[in-house]
């Protein structure tokens, strides 16, 4: 039996900003020449999810399913901060974060 789905979401995501020791005195992906430095922050994010699936009878308590969710969390402000420089706007940054998952399983039904 076809079904759709929706509703809202919610999930953990962990931004990170870095520049490894290796690109220390170039500019190539955005490094300073100062110094190597790493920060991360992570976030609780909510936000939409909608999918649409299949749903099978195996037996009359057994079913399969397969399914496909989109979840969208919109645009999500964080501050990653370059140690050679803290007080720098510029590591404010936005980032739109979707998700694309494909599930299967398997249903008993008491």
């Amino acid at each position: 039996m076809p079904f759709v789905t929706g509703g809202f979401a919610w999930g953990q995501t962990k931004y990170s900003l870095g520049c490894d020791t290796a690109r220390v005195g170039t500019t190539i992906g955005g490094c300073t020449k100062v110094g190597a430095f790493e920060d991360s922050n992570k976030k609780t994010v909510t936000g939409w999810t909608a999918g649409a699936g299949l749903e099978y009878a195996v037996t009359d308590n057994w079913t399969v399913k397969g399914e496909y969710l989109h979840k969208n969390f919109g645009k999500n402000g964080v501050r990653l901060t370059d140690i050679n420089f803290p007080t720098s706007d510029v590591n404010n940054r936005n980032f739109k974060t979707k998700v694309n998952e494909v599930r299967i399983g398997v249903n008993y039904k008491f």
